[in-house]
């Protein structure tokens, strides 16, 4: 690929980054749970609200580079359109999914570890020509993650409302 066809993105997770999704992990089931559980808490998305403070970020930076919305969150039944609703939605619809944002989740059935799934996703995404300038997601596993990847990432901290530098590339200045 030439260097004009790279294009440059912004990795964000959205469950307590993108959305406070506190009330909602709240009712999570255990591990061990059986799907029909595990189904019933899909159902329950709608408890998900805006996280003002990343969304405002995440627009202010819009117009210079894509968002890539990477979720754990498992693509079944109507969890995309639930997705695309909030990404949408709690943006003011100043985000629209396909245009200027784009969203990965989790595939139906994949139970891994969300850092094993993120990466797969993230490979996927430097394979069609993306360059990650950020990753932000609120596990440290996750971060780990994009740091062996190499990419700077951010913790999020929403107990705190802060974003705190994970890992950042060295620069020969």
């Amino acid at each position: 690929m030439r260097e004009k066809d790279k294009m440059y993105c912004i990795i964000c997770d959205i469950d307590n980054v993108y959305t406070d999704s506190r009330e909602w992990i709240a009712q999570c089931p255990k591990e061990g749970a059986k799907r029909a559980e595990w189904d019933e808490f899909q159902k329950l998305a709608y408890l998900a609200k805006p996280n003002k403070q990343v969304i405002d970020y995440l627009l202010s930076v819009k117009d210079l580079t894509p968002i890539m919305f990477v979720t754990s969150r498992e693509d079944r039944r109507d969890q995309r359109k639930i997705a695309v609703q909030q990404i949408e939605e709690f943006s003011d619809n100043k985000f629209c999914v396909g245009d200027n944002c784009y969203l990965y989740m989790r595939k139906e059935f994949d139970y891994r570890h969300s850092d094993v799934v993120k990466e797969d996703i993230v490979k996927g995404i430097v394979a069609e020509g993306w360059i990650p300038l950020l990753a932000i997601d609120d596990y440290d596993v996750n971060c780990e993650m994009f740091k062996k990847m190499g990419i700077p990432t951010n913790l999020y901290n929403i107990e705190k409302q802060e974003m705190i530098k994970y890992f950042e590339v060295a620069r020969d200045y």
